[in-house]
Formats: C-alpha cells, structure tokens, sequence
C-alpha cells in the first residue's frame, strides 16, 4: 500500500488556533506512476525529491536536515501542515532551510524549504511556490524540466 509523504501523526480537523499560516502538501508517493520525481543534489547530497504542484510550499526532511547539519532559521510564525485528505499534521513546522540547490548541471538555485518529517523515500519535495518563482517548462510526460 502506498505510503502518504508525512508520516508522523495528524489530527483530523483544523488546529485549534486558526490563525496560524497554513502549508499544504498532497499525498502523492514514490510507488505511484503519477508521481514526478528529480534527482536533486543539496549540499553535495544526491537526494531524490517530489515535484508536487499540490503543494503550497517546498518541504524537506527533518531526518536529511539534523543528519547532514543544514542550516535552520527559526520561522517568524510556525505553520501548520495541512494534508490532502483534510487532515492537520498535529506539530507545527516552526524551521526553514533556505540552500542552493543543483536541478541539473550549472543549474543551481536557492530553494526555500519548510521542514518536516517526509516518507523515507522522499528528501524533499519541490512545491507550488517554487514553480511559481522560476516558471520552468514541465515535461510532465517524460518527468523532465527545462529552465
């Protein structure tokens, strides 16, 4: 069975305090055909990230960021994680990583991502406002970009 890209626990109805800025992320996963997966490399790091024009925000693993000692800025107001299915993630996301990333060879941009534990198989996760930033060409045929 497929597994969502959040994985730590979520509440089913909207946090308490609605005021909190929300993100959203949808549930697209490795195992699904649909799914528009980049090698990427972050830091040196060759990582495998979703591109999710379901997702609000850019987001990348908490696991990549503590193990590997990237660069966290504290958020000015945390965030709350609202999933495809209509669920709230119970913990806020309160860190951004903002890192040159390298899309392909003399391609490198800054990326600005939230932090938050992700599936496994996914790093990281290329959202809505990236594309919005750069407006690349998507070959959503053949799972390509072109700047």
């Amino acid at each position: 069975m497929p597994s969502p890209c959040v994985t730590m626990g979520s509440a089913p109805t909207q946090p308490k305090n609605s005021d909190i800025p929300e993100a959203r992320l949808s549930a697209m996963v490795t195992d699904c055909p649909g799914s528009f997966l980049l090698g990427l490399t972050i830091s040196d790091i060759p990582v495998k990230a979703l591109l999710d024009s379901s997702a609000t925000h850019c987001f990348i693993d908490s696991a990549l960021v503590s193990n590997h000692h990237l660069p966290i800025t504290p958020l000015p107001q945390p965030m709350c994680l609202h999933l495809f299915d209509g669920s709230y993630v119970s913990e806020n996301i309160v860190y951004e990583v903002t890192i040159p990333v390298s899309f392909a060879p003399g391609k490198i941009l800054p990326v600005s991502f939230l932090v938050t534990p992700l599936d496994p198989e996914i790093s990281a996760v290329i959202g809505l406002c990236w594309l919005h930033q750069y407006n690349p060409l998507v070959d959503w045929v053949n799972n390509h970009i072109d700047f």
